[in-house]
């Protein structure tokens, strides 16, 4: 009988994080759009971080993660 998956981890199946940390960089940007034109031509779930979010890293993560699961608030962070 195969285990059924359920959760978190079920959830966020086919979801990609990434952290783009050189906006200003034209080159740069021009990398992201074809990246996630990628990411969206392959149907995948893409989370974007930006460098001008690493002050609330933890808050930003969480917030974008929630448009793709039900995240559990009461659960304690490190």
């Amino acid at each position: 009988m195969a285990r059924q998956r359920r959760g978190l981890l079920h959830d966020l199946d086919d979801l990609y994080v990434e952290y783009w940390g050189m906006e200003g960089n034209l080159d740069y940007q021009i990398g992201m759009l074809e990246k996630r034109k990628l990411y969206q031509q392959a149907g995948k779930k893409l989370v974007s971080l930006y460098a001008r979010e690493k002050p609330r890293l933890r808050e930003a993560l969480r917030g974008k993660l929630a448009r793709f699961a039900k995240l559990d608030d009461r659960a304690p962070g490190p």
